[in-house]
């Protein structure tokens, strides 16, 4: 067994029963969130929002590196009423928002029923993090050698940020020495 294919079938084990499944692909996998789930709690900000959260893991064997990258994709169907106007119209729109790079999205509920003993109030629980399944193939890989890099998307992103950061600099270097010159 290779060491891509033990780090899979270690991946796969470890999300076994979860809300998480796996694909294969050519270069590594695909883990998808199921939103679905009981156990998961999203709240409805809208009801024609279908969510898809999906962690790309790229694979080069060679040098045990691998790379995760995150995407998420919000679909946003909207139909016969203008928002917010009750206006009803003829038509209908599909807006798209796809995220890549380093996705989080946290959140849960908790139900509680003040009648019962305390220790036993919690009645319902149930939440969603986007971020778990990456801490789970990171133990995953750690454990058996493997080292993460960033993808092409984090790094372009931590290029931009750090540009905008030198740019706003010299940008206040620049306004300080016209104040001072004045």
């Amino acid at each position: 067994m290779s060491a891509a294919e033990e780090l899979t079938a270690a991946v796969a084990e470890r999300l076994a029963g979860s809300v998480y499944s796996m694909e294969r692909t050519p270069d590594g996998f695909v883990v998808n969130a199921d939103l679905t789930d009981e156990h998961v709690f999203r709240p409805h900000r809208d009801r024609a929002v279908r969510t898809t959260v999906q962690h790309h893991v790229q694979l080069d064997e060679p040098r045990r590196v691998m790379r995760i990258t995150d995407v998420q994709v919000d679909v946003v169907g909207r139909a016969g009423a203008v928002p917010g106007t009750g206006t009803s119209v003829l038509g209908a729109g599909v807006r798209a928002e796809r995220r890549t790079g380093r996705v989080r999205e946290v959140s849960f509920r908790r139900t509680w029923d003040p009648s019962k003993p305390k220790g036993e109030r919690v009645v319902e629980e149930a939440r969603f993090d986007s971020h778990e399944v990456v801490r789970h193939i990171r133990d995953v890989a750690g454990a058996l050698g493997w080292d993460e890099r960033d993808g092409a998307a984090q790094r372009s992103g931590k290029i931009f940020g750090l540009a905008g950061g030198a740019i706003g600099l010299l940008t206040l270097v620049v306004l300080g020495v016209a104040l001072l010159v004045r």
